[in-house]
């Protein structure tokens, strides 16, 4: 149920049709942004989705600050709201991780990426101020992707 970047941070790598040299590109992206970036550079179906962008590089700009997330819920049905479940954020140079439904009561840590790569520093009590606006916008992203299960319910 851990989410740390041993484990969230996977390289994509992407040769294109006559493609000569390399072009390294180290903003966020997720993988949900692959589907309309391949969509796109086939002149394919386009899903209708929302979500994704096209990755930096293949049609989309380089954007530091652009929240993306990792979601960890194994022991959750995929007809369901996301439960029992661990989430992180990472916007900038910060990662947030929520950890919810387990034993434990929810809590959250927070890392600044730049200055702790290995994530040894829980931030979240000694930075009240950012760990909030980061827990907003991660519940508020939680809220909406559990909307179409609650009304199922």
């Amino acid at each position: 149920a851990l989410l740390y970047e041993a484990l969230t941070h996977i390289p994509l790598l992407i040769s294109t049709p006559n493609q000569k040299i390399r072009h390294d590109i180290f903003a966020p992206t997720n993988a949900i942004d692959v589907l309309p970036t391949i969509s796109r550079l086939t002149d394919g179906f386009n899903p209708g989705r929302k979500e994704g962008v096209f990755l930096p590089g293949l049609g989309g700009t380089e954007d530091f600050e652009r929240s993306t997330f990792s979601v960890e819920a194994k022991q959750v049905s995929s007809f369901g709201p996301l439960g029992t479940a661990t989430v992180s954020m990472y916007k900038g140079v910060h990662k947030l991780i929520y950890y919810t439904g387990y034993e434990a009561e929810d809590s959250f840590e927070l890392y600044d990426l730049d200055a702790d790569s290995e994530e040894l520093e829980d931030l979240y009590p000694a930075q009240p101020a950012i760990a909030k606006k980061l827990k907003e916008e991660l519940l508020d992203k939680l809220s909406d992707v559990n909307k179409p299960y609650l009304k199922k319910q």
